[in-house]
């Protein structure tokens, strides 16, 4: 995918659309990785608790379909 660049005061960004959002699964923070010729974005890794929180609602949900 090819996208434009935004200028904003010296700087230039990326807008994010709210598919590409919703793809990683985030909000407002994102965890970027340099890597040799390449950027990479990714979803922030997630606290223990909130980690569980989603485990166990997704859990939840399987096991309500399953019934």
């Amino acid at each position: 995918m090819i996208r434009t660049l935004t200028k904003t005061g010296n700087s230039m960004a990326l807008r994010l659309t709210k598919e590409m959002r919703e793809h990683l699964g985030i909000n407002d923070k994102i965890d970027v990785q340099y890597v040799e010729g390449a950027i990479i974005l990714r979803r922030p890794p997630m606290a223990f608790d909130r980690a569980k929180g989603s485990a166990l609602d997704k859990l939840d949900s399987t096991l309500s379909r399953i019934r």
